[in-house]
């Protein structure tokens, strides 16, 4: 009976590979038949446009700026957070676990105003740090914590109306 559960689990572990696999895998397979169905000589020339080049090149230039800031900010971090005794040190970490735990798409609108606020909206700079997650955390503490929202976003909850000591300053 034992013999028959390991043979049960390993056979439905297999069966969740065997699926991952298709899910992972099909699309990826369909984008590369796709994209080669009307010949190498079309998918080449599509990449010589001017804007496939430029999205190259916004890409590697992202992707050398984020690499470096992720590893070094990152490695900092953990290494400070595990060698060193420090008070706050677990409200640090509950932070840091809840940022991770919102949605990224409800921080973009108070990390574009404050990126905007501070003269790196529609920047490379601005871009790398929000998609260096090291200092993407920090912007985005800062930024729901001090970005108003836009009459736009007015709610219920959220009201675009400030407080009456702010208006008069």
């Amino acid at each position: 009976s034992r013999n028959f559960l390991v043979e049960e689990f390993w056979a439905l572990i297999i069966l969740v590979f065997a699926i991952f696999a298709v899910l992972l895998f099909l699309p990826l397979i369909l984008v590369f038949v796709e994209g080669f169905a009307k010949g190498v000589e079309v998918y080449l020339a599509a990449l010589a446009e001017p804007d496939a080049l430029a999205a190259i090149r916004l890409t590697l230039t992202t992707v050398l700026w984020v690499v470096p800031l992720n590893t070094l900010f990152g490695l900092a971090a953990a290494w400070a957070i595990a060698k060193f005794e420090f008070p706050g040190k677990n409200v640090l970490f509950l932070v840091t676990l809840a940022i991770l735990m919102v949605p990224a798409a409800t921080l973009l609108i108070p990390l574009f105003v404050l990126l905007r606020q501070i003269g790196l909206g529609n920047s490379l700079v601005g871009l790398a740090l929000v998609l260096s997650l090291a200092v993407g955390l920090l912007l985005t503490a800062a930024a729901v914590a001090v970005a108003e929202p836009p009459a736009c976003c007015e709610t219920p909850l959220m009201s675009c109306e400030r407080p009456a000591d702010a208006q008069s300053g």
